[in-house]
């Protein structure tokens, strides 16, 4: 699935909020500030959406108008210091599942633009749960959950 495809599907909803998006310089920063290259598909995800709020799901993004809270370089920095099981450096938080849990997004070899579920309880040297291949599919099952949770 394109982002092309999933800004329809998105734009179809009543529970979604997207982002004005971001310029590439401001891409560039948070990925000297991280020490990371993002997946192409989080360069597209930032520059397109800056970022998303799916009902209750609220992903970290760069841009104007985002919440504070959801700025993807302050909350990465946070969750890589401020933690009891600091997130790899190879993975950038994507949201955070309000247990204290993260979805990250892959920023390296084979796991590049792949989404995993970074658990606190099973501390820092875990192998993280491959949620989706990615981003775009990642946001689909998203809203499949809250579709799944309504009614």
């Amino acid at each position: 699935m394109t982002f092309d495809d999933l800004e329809k599907i998105l734009r179809t909803r009543d529970d979604v909020v997207m982002g004005t998006g971001c310029d590439e310089s401001l891409v560039s920063y948070a990925e000297r500030a991280l020490g990371v290259t993002f997946p192409s598909a989080l360069r597209d995800y930032l520059i397109r959406f800056g970022h998303l709020e799916l009902g209750h799901f609220e992903m970290f993004g760069l841009g104007e108008d985002l919440p504070d809270y959801l700025d993807l370089v302050k909350m990465t920095r946070s969750e890589r210091t401020d933690t009891g099981c600091p997130v790899r450096s190879d993975l950038v938080p994507l949201l955070n599942d309000g247990g204290g849990n993260l979805y990250c997004i892959g920023t390296t070899g084979a796991a590049a633009g792949s989404v995993f579920f970074w658990d606190h309880e099973r501390g820092p040297g875990q192998e993280p749960d491959k949620c989706a291949s990615s981003l775009t599919e990642w946001v689909v099952e998203l809203l499949g959950d809250l579709d799944g949770n309504k009614g």
